[in-house]
């Protein structure tokens, strides 16, 4: 049995790539060129067009999704130093209810007393002289005709204070306690997180990033199309 590389059957037919299909942001003759200089030199498991044909259209069919969603992730907006990107959301729907009840009471008891006590005395000392003057018949002066003389000595006027005022208590002012306060406590509250929080080193995060970089769609489909494919043996 002859044996054919996968150069020499596309040269031969065309048509056998038919089937193939590449992600959209691939093109898809520079692959099937990039596909047959890499594996020029080794010998196809299917020399013949019409099986290698619907051969790679299965194979296309079955790996298709798995090279658009390698192909997505080139394209993925982070910041390649950050292993932290993200956000937490809370949501909080509490009722909190603030409740006073019982009383408070406030008594006034006992009396009060305001006691007036002792004396006030006023002393006279002295005379005081009383005249009665009367005008004679044949006269037109006043004549003295009595004279009364009272005389103090040392008489004293006492009052005597025992007044007493007394006010008594026996009230109690009373404030009854019976309500309830609601807060209503809901909403959201949303935390943003980046960065790098230590787990890995940043020099460790940039080697990931260069690997990524070198990762290659085309050189990955190609890989599987040779283990697929050809016939290992050079």
């Amino acid at each position: 049995m002859a044996l054919f590389s996968i150069t020499t059957l596309y040269n031969y037919d065309p048509t056998i790539f038919d089937g193939f299909r590449v992600p959209e942001t691939l093109n898809r003759d520079t692959v099937i060129a990039e596909l047959c200089l890499q594996l020029a030199e080794l010998s196809l498991v299917y020399p013949s067009p019409a099986t290698m044909k619907t051969a790679i259209k299965i194979w296309t069919d079955i790996h298709y999704k798995e090279w658009e969603d390698l192909e997505e992730t080139l394209y993925y907006e982070y910041n390649p130093i950050w292993n932290v990107d993200g956000t937490e959301t809370e949501t909080r729907n509490l009722n909190n209810k603030h409740k006073k009840t019982g009383s408070d009471a406030v008594a006034n008891t006992g009396d009060d007393t305001i006691k007036n006590s002792g004396t006030d005395t006023n002393t006279r000392s002295g005379s005081v002289e009383n005249i009665r003057s009367v005008v004679g018949y044949n006269s037109s002066s006043y004549a003295p005709a009595e004279k009364n003389t009272e005389t103090y000595n040392s008489v004293a006027d006492t009052m005597v204070h025992g007044l007493q005022q007394k006010t008594e208590y026996g009230s109690t002012s009373t404030t009854t306690y019976n309500t309830t306060d609601d807060i209503d406590d809901t909403g959201t509250v949303t935390r943003l997180r980046q960065g790098n929080i230590g787990v890995t080193k940043t020099q460790d995060l940039i080697e990931s990033q260069r690997s990524i970089v070198q990762f290659n769609v085309t050189d990955f489909i190609i890989r599987q199309f040779k283990r697929k494919f050809c016939v290992m043996v050079y």
